[in-house]
């Protein structure tokens, strides 16, 4: 099973009970699609660093989940982009990010200090 994280940003015009509605439905489409393991964190209204489409703030939201299904995350981005109630939305792997985290770590832990040893000191 592969790994995803999806982060999305909704408008605050839709309001708490609107963010809910859009979350279930999400959840239940990633469920039809053959997700698992569906983990959803709220991170609550944010200030923007600039406005998005005229709005300040944003609702952000945070899903995680598994997939065997290749075109899961194309549907859902497809959804995503036609729905008017999301400003942005962001998805990748995160098995693909996580391995590269930790072969950077063992690439870190494995070099020496060899590397360093032609270094001059100034005076």
């Amino acid at each position: 099973m592969k790994k995803y994280e999806l982060i999305v940003v909704y408008s605050t015009l839709i309001g708490e009970q609107g963010l809910v509605d859009e979350v279930v439905r999400l959840k239940e489409l990633v469920t039809a699609q053959g997700g698992k393991d569906i983990e959803v964190e709220t991170w609550g209204k944010k200030e923007f660093a600039y406005k998005i489409g005229k709005q300040r703030f944003g609702f952000y939201i945070h899903f995680t989940f598994a997939s065997d299904n290749s075109g899961l995350i194309q549907e859902v981005q497809r959804l995503l982009s036609i729905n008017d109630k999301v400003l942005r939305y962001q998805s990748h792997r995160a098995d693909v990010a996580e391995r590269k985290f930790k072969g950077f770590l063992n690439s870190i832990d494995s070099s020496d200090d060899s590397d360093f040893s032609d270094m001059r000191t100034l005076n």
